[in-house]
C-alpha cells in the first residue's frame, strides 16, 4: 500500500532484516538486504505525515556481536532519508520477530503510542502481525499492518525455460516454508 494510502497512526515501527552495519567495524559502508524496503516505507510514511515517531527493532545475528545493532544502521538510512533523529527510537537487541514484538512494546509506550503501523516485508508479515497482536494483546496498544517489499512471479521467461531449476526460485521456497512453519509456530504458541 502506498504511504498516502496508509492510516494515520503515533507511530511507525520498522522490524529489521533489511541491512546490516558495515562490515569490518568502522568502515562507511551499509550492506543493504533484499528486504531494505522496509527502510524506505518506513521514512515514506513518516514524510507523508503518517505518524510522528518511528521506531526501528533489529539487532545483531549470533556472530556479529562486534558490529553496530542492525537498528543503528536503519537509523542511519531513516535520517538520510528525511527523518530526524529526534523522531527514531531504537532497540537494538533483539534477534528474531517475537524479541521484535517485546522489545518494541516498550517503545511504544516510552513515545505514548496507541497505534502502530508495524512495517515489514508482505511474505513477513502475517506471522509477524501474528506475533505482535499476541505479545502487544492488552497493552491498549493497537498494530496496524503497513506490508512492504511485495514479490511476485512473472517476470521469469516462458516456454521450457520456466521449469529448470535455479536458485531464486530455491531462495524464495526456503523464505516461504520458513514463513510457513514459523506462523504455524505461532498459532500453537499461547505463550507470549
Amino acid at each position: 500500500m502506498p504511504a498516502a494510502a496508509s492510516p494515520a497512526a503515533d507511530a511507525v515501527l520498522v522490524l529489521g532484516g533489511a541491512m546490516q552495519a558495515a562490515r569490518p567495524p568502522g568502515q562507511p559502508h551499509l550492506g543493504f538486504g533484499s528486504a531494505a524496503d522496509r527502510v524506505w516505507h518506513a521514512a515514506a510514511l513518516y514524510r507523508a505525515g503518517k505518524a510522528r515517531w518511528v521506531l526501528v527493532s533489529g539487532g545483531n545475528k549470533p556472530g556479529d556481536e562486534d558490529v553496530a545493532p542492525e537498528a543503528e544502521a536503519m537509523a542511519v538510512v531513516l535520517r538520510a532519508l528525511g527523518v530526524p533523529a529526534s523522531a527514531l527510537r531504537l532497540e537494538g537487541r533483539s534477534r528474531n520477530t517475537r524479541e521484535n514484538a517485546q522489545l518494541s512494546l516498550a517503545l511504544a509506550r516510552q513515545v505514548g503510542a496507541r497505534r502502530v503501523l508495524l512495517v515489514t516485508s508482505a511474505l513477513h508479515m502475517p506471522r509477524a502481525l501474528a506475533v505482535f497482536q499476541g505479545v502487544f494483546a492488552g497493552s491498549g496498544v493497537t498494530i496496524i499492518p503497513a506490508a512492504t517489499d511485495a514479490e511476485a512471479l512473472g517476470d521469469e521467461p516462458g516456454g521450457w525455460a520456466a521449469w529448470l531449476p535455479d536458485a531464486r526460485s530455491l531462495e524464495w521456497s526456503s523464505r516461504a516454508v520458513k514463513e510457513v512453519l514459523g506462523l504455524a509456530q505461532v498459532k500453537m504458541t499461547t505463550e507470549w
